[in-house]
């Protein structure tokens, strides 16, 4: 999948047909743009935020490095519109989430980001941006959660270390891997996600 431009990764249970109208809306002369199913996974016993979602939006690096600086803003627009016009309806049709075994530290208490959707983005050096979406619920701006993380990337491709996205990185202290962020309404900006939850951080750090 790295090599693509675009893609969507998605349980072989979903139908294909649900992406054609993003594929026709973004599909364009020299996009390598792919649409991959995969199995429906086994039960998952690991962090919760990490396993895969029943459908993955994915965005190579390529994209940005290469497809993009040729064609200009027009088609990035284009695929701001279109990606969080499938966000939008993903999240909001029922798809089969994968199954979670409940170990203590492992599954979040009301977790209020969706096991159907997510978006993940090529960064460099092995890491890899893992976007976590709300659950469906209309009072949510989708459009503006998938415009600040584009443009959170389009940052990161373009100023590397002087961006938003690297510093979210050295605030997660992954050497490597996905690093898992969301939309703070609070602060309007796209955050680096502590996988670990709030109370099982509180009981670490009591601990120390």
């Amino acid at each position: 999948m790295q090599k693509h431009h675009i893609g969507i990764l998605h349980f072989d249970e979903i139908d294909n047909s649900i992406f054609c109208e993003f594929v026709s809306k973004v599909n364009h002369s020299g996009l390598n743009i792919e649409i991959e199913q995969f199995p429906k996974p086994g039960p998952f016993a690991t962090l919760e935020w990490f396993i895969p979602t029943a459908i993955i939006a994915f965005i190579g690096k390529a994209y940005f490095e290469e497809f993009l600086k040729e064609m200009g803003k027009d088609h990035y627009n284009a695929l701001k519109i279109s990606l969080a016009k499938l966000t939008k309806n993903s999240v909001s049709q029922p798809h089969a989430e994968p199954i979670l075994i409940s170990s203590p530290g492992k599954v979040c208490k009301d977790n209020p980001y969706s096991l159907a959707y997510s978006i993940l983005a090529e960064g460099n050096n092995g890491y890899r941006f893992k976007l976590l979406i709300p659950k469906y619920s209309s009072d949510i701006n989708y459009q503006n959660i998938v415009t600040q993380f584009m443009e959170f990337i389009s940052d990161y491709h373009s100023l590397g270390d002087k961006s938003s996205a690297a510093r979210e990185v050295q605030k997660s202290q992954i050497p490597g891997g996905t690093v898992l962020v969301h939309y703070n309404p609070k602060t309007e900006a796209i955050e680096w996600l502590d996988h670990v939850p709030p109370d099982v951080r509180a009981r670490m750090n009591s601990q120390e």
